[in-house]
C-alpha cells in the first residue's frame, strides 16, 4: 500500500510539470498562434494548462491573503468589464483569458519546487532557442534566411525581413523587443539556478554569456539597463545592515567606474555595432535631447485622456487606437507605461487594483525569499532557486512597466503569474509546515 501511493505521488507530480511546463511555454507561443492558427484556439490552450495544473493535485488549498485575493478579483473583473461594455476587441479577450487563467495558477499552486524548477528550466531552453535566432542572424544571415523557411507560412511573413525598421535584431520573434524579453527572462533563470552554488558549471557561464551577446544584439536599451538595474536589487535588498551598505558601495563604485570608462572610450565604444544605439542615446540625453523615442508625447496624451475620465478611464486597451493624429501621426501605439496607461485605461479603480496586486505580490516575494536563504530548514531551502527567479522578474517587471507594455503582452502576463505562484507557494508551506524536515515532504503534496 505504502510503495502504492508513493507511485501516485510520484504520477501526480510529473503531472504537476507536465502541466506548468505547458502553461509557461505558452508565454513564447502567442504570436505563432495568432498568425498561424487563431488568438482562440490560444485561449483555449492556455485555459486547459491553466486547470489541468489546478486539477492534476490531489487537494485544492486556498494559499492566498484575503486582501491579496481580492485584489486580484477586482483587476480581472475590471479587464472584463472593459471588455464586455467600454472596448470589446480581440486583444481585450486575450488579456482577460490569460489573466484569469495566471490567476488560476496562483490560486491553485503547486507544494514542490520541483515543479517549478522544471519550468524554468524550460524558460531556458526557450531563451537560448530566441537567443539562438538572434545570432544566427547576425552571424549567418543566409542561414538564418533557410531557418525561418520552416516556421509556418503565416508566421514567416513576419519574419522574412529579419531586421525591424530600426535596424535591431528580431530573430525568431516578430519584434526587437519579443526577443529581449525572452532573452532576459533566460538569463534571470540561469542567474537564479547558479547564484547561490558552490560552483557555476562552465555550460551555465558559456549560456550566460551567449544570452547576454545576444540581448544586446537586439539594440533595446531599457530592457538592458532593466536588467541590471534588478540584478544589483536583488543583490542589495535581501541584506542587512553593514552588508548591505558594503553591497550600495560596491554596487557605486562599479557604476562610477563604467561611467568614467564610457567617457574614455565611447568613440571607440560607438563603433561597435550592438553598442551604437545605446551610446549615441547616451551622448545625447547629455546634451538635453530627447531620447525616449516620442513617448513623452505619447504619455502627455494619456494623462490628458485620464483627466477626461478618472474614476473608470476609457476601457481597457483602447488608449491605442486614439494615438493616431494625437500623439502619433500615422501608428496606433500604447503608452510604454503600464502606470500611466492604466490611469488612463481603467482609471483610478483599475489603476489601484492592479498596483496593489503588484507591490503585495513583490513584497511577499521579497520576504519569502530573505527568509527563505536564511532558514536552516534543509526542505525550505529548496525553494531558493525558483523564489530568486520569481523576486528577480517580478522587480525587472515592475521597472519595465516604466517604459514598455508588459501587462499588455502576454509572455509577461505567463511568466508574472508562474512567479506570483512561486511565491505564494512558498508562503503556505513555510506556514503550513515550519516544522517539516528531510525525512517528510510528503507533506508538501
Amino acid at each position: 500500500m505504502q510503495k502504492e501511493r508513493m507511485i501516485s505521488k510520484q504520477h501526480t507530480v510529473s503531472l504537476h510539470q507536465l502541466a506548468l511546463c505547458a502553461y509557461a511555454l505558452m508565454a513564447f507561443l502567442l504570436h505563432l498562434f495568432s498568425s498561424s492558427i487563431s488568438t482562440v484556439a490560444y485561449c483555449v490552450i492556455i485555459i486547459l494548462f491553466a486547470c489541468g495544473f489546478a486539477f492534476s493535485k490531489p487537494i485544492f488549498r486556498n494559499g492566498l491573503p484575503r486582501a491579496y485575493k481580492f485584489f486580484w478579483i477586482t483587476a480581472i473583473l475590471v479587464t472584463l468589464a472593459n471588455y464586455l461594455f467600454r472596448y470589446s476587441s480581440n486583444g481585450v479577450f486575450i488579456d482577460v483569458i490569460v489573466l484569469f487563467s495566471g490567476f488560476i495558477v496562483i490560486l491553485c499552486f503547486s507544494g514542490t519546487p520541483d515543479c517549478y524548477n522544471a519550468a524554468l528550466s524550460e524558460v531556458k531552453a526557450m531563451s537560448c532557442f530566441f537567443a539562438f535566432g538572434i545570432l544566427l542572424q547576425v552571424l549567418a544571415p543566409f542561414i538564418y534566411s533557410a531557418v525561418i523557411q520552416l516556421f509556418p507560412s503565416g508566421f514567416r511573413s513576419s519574419l522574412a525581413a529579419g531586421l525591424s525598421s530600426a535596424g535591431k535584431i528580431k530573430g525568431f520573434s516578430t519584434n526587437p523587443g519579443f526577443s529581449a524579453g525572452y532573452v532576459i527572462a533566460g538569463i534571470l533563470a540561469l542567474y537564479a539556478g547558479s547564484r547561490h552554488s558552490i560552483r557555476i558549471r562552465r555550460r551555465d557561464k558559456i549560456l550566460f554569456v551567449l544570452l547576454l551577446l545576444s540581448l544586446l544584439m537586439t539594440r533595446k536599451r531599457a530592457p538592458f539597463l532593466f536588467l541590471i538595474l534588478t540584478i544589483a536589487i536583488i543583490h542589495i535588498l535581501p541584506e542587512r545592515g553593514t552588508k548591505r551598505l558594503k553591497k550600495i558601495w560596491t554596487f557605486l563604485m562599479i557604476a562610477l567606474v563604467i561611467i568614467v570608462l564610457f567617457f574614455l572610450l565611447q568613440d571607440a565604444l560607438g563603433q561597435i555595432t550592438f553598442l551604437k544605439r545605446l551610446v549615441v542615446s547616451i551622448q545625447s540625453f547629455m546634451e538635453g535631447d530627447d531620447i525616449t523615442s516620442g513617448r513623452s508625447k505619447l504619455s502627455a496624451w494619456a494623462v490628458k485622456l485620464f483627466l477626461q475620465n478618472p474614476v473608470t478611464g476609457i476601457g481597457w486597451g483602447f488608449y491605442r487606437t486614439t494615438t493616431r493624429g494625437n500623439a502619433t501621426l500615422l501608428k496606433y501605439l500604447d503608452v510604454h507605461n503600464v502606470y500611466l496607461q492604466l490611469l488612463c485605461e481603467t482609471g483610478l479603480i483599475g489603476f489601484i487594483a492592479f498596483v496593489t496586486v503588484f507591490a503585495v505580490s513583490w513584497n511577499m516575494t521579497k520576504k519569502s525569499y530573505c527568509a527563505c536563504i536564511s532558514t536552516e530548514n534543509p526542505v525550505l531551502r529548496k525553494w531558493k532557486t525558483p523564489l530568486l527567479f520569481s523576486f528577480a522578474f517580478q522587480t525587472y517587471f515592475l521597472l519595465y512597466c516604466l517604459t514598455g507594455n508588459p501587462l499588455y503582452d502576454q509572455f509577461y502576463q505567463v511568466l508574472y503569474s508562474v512567479s506570483c505562484s512561486i511565491a505564494v507557494a512558498y508562503r503556505f508551506v513555510s506556514r503550513k509546515y515550519p516544522y517539516m524536515t528531510s525525512g517528510n515532504t510528503e507533506l508538501m503534496d
